[in-house]
């Protein structure tokens, strides 16, 4: 049987952002600057342009920036 090389390699550790964290990202970033950015949610630049793009990031951020969603969503 012959390897499927056609889907892309998820590289260790990450994980691919939701798009309801997405869609609360985007509703909630006050300035798209990297200070605003780690002011509102304690990611860098390079981070938010990642989870903008769909691209994998470290799931130990999507855990952080899910914990701190279900926090600020419910109520």
């Amino acid at each position: 049987m012959k390897p499927d090389f056609s889907a892309p390699k998820m590289p260790r550790g990450c994980a691919l952002p939701d798009a309801r964290l997405i869609a609360w990202l985007t509703a909630n970033a006050p300035a798209r600057t990297a200070e605003g950015l780690n002011d509102r949610f304690g990611i860098s630049y390079n981070s938010w342009r990642r989870l903008m793009a769909g691209q994998p990031v470290r799931a130990s951020l999507l855990a952080r920036l899910g914990h701190r969603f279900s926090t600020e969503t419910r109520g």
